[in-house]
């Protein structure tokens, strides 16, 4: 593709790529850097699920399409329902491509590696923004507002799901298990609470065994009051 020959807006898109990815990298982080607010929630991976990190790339895209037609659009003359049908394919592209090489990657090697998730990230803006410049070149174009209400519903959706992500791998955290905000808070809490379960039956049974004596005092039965304490005792620590 020869450069020379592109307009302003199809340079734009494809200068996309490199902001785009760079942009992706940083959202990361957000949550985790600003303390876990529930703004940044909104817009950066609150877990290590698939679903959390299409936001890299979703959310980024949106911007950078609608923002540049916003303030350039009239100065270059942008075919407004041409440039939203591209914005929609280069979107769709990273919701799809994403989860689709991530599982074919892992489940094809049996493998989860850093560098490869990277890539992937990459390889789905790239796509993306070539597909959308395609389209927005050879397209006829969708209503606009058509393409916003996809839009509001596609965040919408990744609103609703960071709070009440339905229990499928997909919105499952990768390295804890859990699910939604409170993945590691769930998967930190449950071993815990199954372990001091475990561990406080295995203490009860041990004073049971070696302190419990029964009496018959005129049909009453007496327990060692060593056994109480012990039981008290365990519960507490």
């Amino acid at each position: 593709m020869n450069q020379k020959n592109l307009s302003a807006p199809e340079k734009w898109i494809l200068f996309g790529i490199p902001v785009l990815f760079l942009a992706g990298s940083i959202l990361h982080f957000l949550y985790d850097l600003t303390g876990k607010t529930l703004i940044a929630a909104l817009f950066s991976p609150v877990n290590e699920s698939i679903w959390e990190h299409i936001k890299l790339a979703v959310i980024p895209v949106i911007l950078w399409w609608s923002l540049y037609y916003i303030f350039r659009g009239k100065q270059y003359g942008i075919e407004k329902d041409k440039w939203f049908e591209g914005a929609l394919y280069a979107v769709s592209a990273a919701i799809i491509f994403i989860p689709m090489l991530y599982y074919f990657y892992t489940g094809a090697f049996g493998v989860k590696i850093l560098w490869i998730d990277i890539l992937i990230l990459l390889a789905a803006l790239s796509a993306g923004q070539l597909l959308g410049l395609h389209i927005y070149r050879c397209g006829k174009g969708i209503n606009t507002h058509t393409v916003l209400l996809i839009f509001a519903g596609i965040l919408l959706f990744f609103i609703l799901f960071t709070f009440l992500p339905p229990r499928i791998p997909l919105f499952q955290d990768s390295v804890t298990g859990g699910y939604s905000l409170h993945a590691s808070l769930e998967t930190e809490k449950i071993p815990e609470a199954k372990t001091s379960g475990i561990k406080l039956f295995s203490q009860l049974r041990v004073n049971a065994l070696t302190n419990v004596w029964v009496t018959e005092n005129g049909g009453n039965t007496g327990i060692q009051p060593g056994f109480v304490a012990d039981a008290l005792q365990t519960v507490e620590d």
